[in-house]
């Protein structure tokens, strides 16, 4: 495996920028169905994205499933729905969307700065994450040593270096510390499969629980909130006779 610094140009896309017609028509017509994909179509589909994001000058990275999959599995993991990637150049992602449109990789979906994803014959799809600087708040906090991917914070020093795999035939990039980045999105025990789905922090672990925290408090102000808005609107009376009823339902049910 041989290993290789990429230099790491950020840009970034305005948001007021419309997305071309032609690509907001992809995103409009796909019909895909979620289901788990099948590595023929998975090698197939990433085979593509090689080729033109390599005619198209744009560095990538396996990350998250797919990161894992090469690692521990040497392919996909069992069950996964998708390829994941990322890029620093978000600018150059954008600037080939008619391109990659016209050679048979269309749009599904864009959130700018997070996120682009593409498929191939509506049977499956590859997510292509933006690796960005941090910005707003996060960046007083983490900004100094942590870049974001898919909004969550993650070391600077684990985008140092970079080897090449073969992943489903095709050559890749992974980081050259690809087992720290397992180790920080699923855990110690990433070697071990687990089956079903499992809810991820994928950030350090100061950033996790900061964000837990503002998220708690955002749910219990939503939920005040909402208390507040049925109660004006049925009346006081009237959600008193609510909350009874829905006491006296829950009551019954653990009978």
């Amino acid at each position: 495996m041989k290993e290789q610094t990429i230099a790491q140009e950020f840009t970034s896309v305005d948001k007021s920028i419309p997305i071309p017609a032609k690509i907001q028509n992809d995103i409009e017509n796909y019909s895909g169905i979620w289901h788990s994909i099948k590595e023929d179509d998975a090698a197939k589909l990433f085979a593509k994205v090689t080729k033109l994001f390599n005619k198209a000058g744009l560095k990538f990275s396996l990350c998250f499933g797919s990161l894992l999959g090469c690692v521990r599995e040497g392919g996909l993991i069992k069950g996964d729905e998708d390829v994941d990637i990322f890029v620093w150049d978000e600018q150059k992602l954008w600037n080939s969307l008619e391109f990659f449109h016209d050679n048979g990789l269309k749009t599904m979906r864009i959130d700018k700065g997070v996120i682009y994803s593409f498929y191939l014959d509506d049977c499956c799809y590859i997510d292509v994450y933006i690796l960005a600087e941090l910005t707003g708040w996060p960046k007083l906090f983490w900004g100094s040593w942590c870049y974001g991917i898919c909004k969550a914070e993650t070391p600077k020093e684990f985008f140092k270096g970079f080897k090449r795999v073969n992943f489903l035939g095709s050559e890749c990039d992974i980081p050259i510390n690809a087992e720290d980045f397992l180790e920080l999105w699923y855990w110690k025990s990433w070697r071990t499969p687990i089956r079903g789905r499992r809810l991820m922090p994928y950030k350090v672990r100061s950033a996790y629980v900061v964000h837990k925290f503002l998220d708690e408090i955002t749910l219990k102000n939503t939920y005040h909130r909402l208390k507040r808005l049925i109660k004006w609107a049925i009346g006081r009376e009237n959600y008193d006779k609510l909350k009874h009823l829905i006491k006296r339902e829950k009551a019954r049910k653990t009978q």
